[in-house]
């Protein structure tokens, strides 16, 4: 029967019968968790912000540390002065180092929600200070386990430094009992010590058919090209043009192929020394909808 978001102190007296007790204990202290929250819920991570306490920030130590002690103060997210906009961002923490070699993995979990992770999306601003870096999205049933991560989506920057948006649907996951969105970075992913940063991050409700995410090329050679994309759909469609298309939905292209079962696709039949523009769309349903 206790109130969410609330500090308690706790006093402990030992009953040791016949009516007599102990003195009374010094102070215990616990903060119980926030409330459930509807959507759609937006987080500043600024002083103003009523929920920027409802965030469990974490971190894990791995590898041979040695005689060495990782601090959470050193390696716990922590808010940033480096914001996209107000005054703060969650700066999230990666660390690595040869010796041991050891690592750290440090994560921010949001609160729980009224609405079930799966018919949600995470939009949000992020960036980093080393383009090598990987901050990877997902949920976590427990935000004090960073071990039971589920990671949704791994983005990579094409620039450090630079503030960009993403757009992550939550219908992929598979983690049982999931009831937090998580931030998630790890030091090991690129052997280096490396800084993100998260701001306005909005949570909503997703679309019942969200577009395709992160559309990359890769091996690519003279006639081949492997395309990979973030997204979870029945199975997708994919156009592919030697001229950018006005409007995907109505123009023609120079390869429409339908009914792909998931990403990675490879690309045949390329000529060499020619851009080539991708476009994908899912497929939702078994109508083709």
């Amino acid at each position: 029967g206790l109130t969410p978001s609330t500090t308690y102190y706790f006093y402990v007296s030992t009953d040791c019968g016949n009516g007599d007790s102990s003195a009374w204990s010094s102070a215990g202290t616990f903060k119980t968790a926030c409330a459930a929250m509807a959507v759609p819920m937006t987080e500043t991570f600024d002083n103003a912000s009523t929920t920027r306490d409802c965030w469990t920030r974490g971190f894990l130590a791995n590898g041979d540390w040695g005689t060495t002690t990782p601090a959470a103060g050193t390696y716990n997210p922590a808010t940033n002065t480096t914001n996209h906009s107000g005054g703060y961002s969650m700066r999230l923490y990666g660390y690595y180092s040869a010796t041991g070699p050891r690592s750290t993995m440090a994560w921010v979990a949001s609160p729980e929600y009224l609405t079930p992770l799966n018919q949600l999306q995470v939009t949000f601003w992020a960036r980093t200070n080393n383009a090598a870096g990987i901050l990877h999205v997902g949920v976590l049933a427990d935000p004090n386990d960073g071990g039971s991560f589920e990671s949704l989506a791994d983005l990579t920057f094409t620039a450090a430094n630079s503030w960009v948006q993403f757009t992550i649907p939550l219908n992929t996951l598979t983690l049982a009992n999931a009831k937090h969105i998580a931030f998630m970075a790890d030091g090991a992913d690129a052997s280096a010590a490396i800084y993100y940063f998260v701001d306005d991050v909005v949570v909503d409700l997703a679309p019942d058919c969200p577009t395709a995410l992160q559309v990359k090329a890769s091996r690519v050679t003279n006639q081949t090209a492997q395309i990979s994309w973030l997204g979870g759909a029945q199975s997708w469609n994919i156009k592919v043009s030697t001229t950018a298309l006005t409007d995907p939905a109505t123009d023609a292209a120079d390869v429409l192929t339908t009914n792909i079962t998931g990403s990675p696709y490879a690309l045949t039949g390329l000529t060499a020394l020619t851009t080539y523009h991708v476009y994908l769309q899912a497929v939702c349903n078994a109508a083709g909808d």
